[in-house]
């Protein structure tokens, strides 16, 4: 059995735009004292492997835990940010008046970001990875820096949760999402946490 802890990005301050996977968005303060926070609920808490998105805001999240650790960060494209396509960069409102929105959020199952990826695509991608490194870590602990609608994608697939009931739950900044899988099963320990760090066991 492996443990991954699932970790989304500390807070970047943005709140107007859908960022996706534009270049140049970093942690600011808040972030960066979120990540401090993390790093430190790591301590005396056994990790094999840290791997990252390759976004900034990832990059300087998964570096906190680095440091404790450590170990070398392993940047992946499997684990980015949604590719919300023509809507990357744009105001809320102006998505917003986009018909194709609705049906974006409506049927998260089927519809694509215009020029972008389903989230059916999104999770395919981050269950693959998840268990590709399942496979070669054997009993392993795993830690991933991504975004919260990856983690999301990867949790509803292992509770049988249907992609559509996306809103069921949240993964905010700076929280671990503890995941153990094996061959055919997994269990999650902690969903969304933001208190102290819990070893995964099989």
């Amino acid at each position: 059995m492996t443990t991954f802890h699932l970790i989304r990005h500390g807070d970047t301050g943005v709140r107007n735009i859908l960022s996706g996977r534009m270049s140049g968005i970093h942690l600011d303060e808040t972030g960066r004292t979120q990540v401090a926070e993390l790093a430190q609920r790591f301590r005396g808490i056994r990790i094999d492997a840290i791997y990252s998105s390759p976004m900034e805001r990832t990059i300087e999240t998964a570096k906190a835990i680095s440091a404790i650790s450590g170990l070398t960060i392993q940047v992946t494209d499997e684990i980015i940010e949604v590719d919300f396509g023509e809507w990357t960069g744009k105001t809320f409102d102006e998505i917003d008046n986009d018909p194709r929105r609705r049906s974006f959020n409506m049927l998260r199952g089927a519809a694509h970001a215009p020029g972008g990826e389903s989230f059916m695509q999104v999770q395919s991608r981050c269950v693959g990875w998840i268990e590709r490194i399942r496979e070669s870590a054997g009993d392993k602990t795993v830690v991933a820096v991504s975004h919260g609608d990856p983690i999301k994608s990867a949790v509803m697939h292992y509770i049988g949760l249907h992609i559509d009931m996306y809103d069921r739950f949240e993964i905010g900044n700076a929280s671990v999402t503890t995941i153990v899988v094996g061959s055919g099963k997994a269990k999650i320990v902690t969903l969304n946490n933001s208190g102290a760090v819990v070893a995964g066991s099989g």
